[in-house]
C-alpha cells in the first residue's frame, strides 16, 4: 500500500447542515457530489461529508458511537495571525471554538473548533511545516530539534538515524512512500 490518503470522508447526521457550514466558510463543492455526499477538492487530497444513513449503510457498519470521535482533522496555515483568522472564519460560519488559539509546546501555534456535527478541526501554524502552493505539506527532513511535550519518550526519527536517497529533496503528505 501507498503511503498517501486520498481521501478523508466524515459521517455526518444531517448532510444539509454540514453542506451550508461548508459554504460559508468559503468552500466550493466538487463533482461527483450528490444527494447522498458532498466532496471538495483540497490540494492534492478530497474531503467528503456523507450522510450518516446512506454511509453506514455502504460500509455495512452498525451505528455511531457517542462521544469523542478519536478523530481530529487539521489545517495548517502558513502565518501564525492565520490561525485566528480562520477560527473567527470557522466562528462565524457557525463552528464551535473548543480551544481558543495559543502558543502550543511543540513552538508553533493553533486553536481548535467544532463542526456543526461535532467533529474537532485544529487550526495550525508550525515554523516547521512549509505549505506548499497546493495547500499540501512539507515536512520536515528530521525531527531532532522538533521539541517533545513534558516527560515525553521513546522513538524519535531524527536525522542521524535515517539514510535519505540523494535524489529525494522533500516528502510531502500526498506522496506515495518511498522506499529505501
Amino acid at each position: 500500500m501507498e503511503q498517501r490518503v486520498s481521501l478523508v470522508t466524515l459521517c455526518v447526521r444531517d448532510l444539509a447542515v454540514s453542506r451550508s457550514f461548508s459554504r460559508r466558510l468559503g468552500w466550493t463543492e466538487s463533482p461527483p457530489s450528490n444527494d447522498d455526499v458532498a466532496f471538495f477538492q483540497c490540494g492534492g487530497l478530497v474531503f467528503g461529508w456523507w450522510g450518516r444513513e446512506a454511509l453506514m449503510g455502504d460500509t455495512r457498519l452498525d451505528g455511531p458511537g457517542h462521544g469523542f470521535s478519536n478523530t481530529c482533522l487539521a489545517h495548517n496555515v502558513r502565518t501564525k495571525a492565520e490561525v485566528d483568522t480562520t477560527l473567527g472564519q470557522a466562528q462565524t460560519a457557525g463552528a464551535t471554538i473548543l480551544k481558543p488559539a495559543q502558543d502550543v509546546f511543540w513552538g508553533g501555534y493553533s486553536g481548535e473548533f467544532a463542526v456543526p456535527d461535532g467533529f474537532a478541526w485544529e487550526v495550525a501554524w508550525s515554523p516547521r511545516f512549509e505549505i506548499l502552493p497546493d495547500g499540501g505539506i512539507k515536512l520536515p527532513e528530521c525531527s531532532d530539534e522538533v521539541p517533545r511535550r513534558p516527560g515525553q519518550t521513546g522513538r524519535r526519527t531524527g536525522c542521524a538515524q535515517r539514510v535519505r536517497p540523494s535524489h529525494r529533496t522533500s516528502r510531502t503528505v500526498n506522496s506515495p512512500l518511498t522506499k529505501h
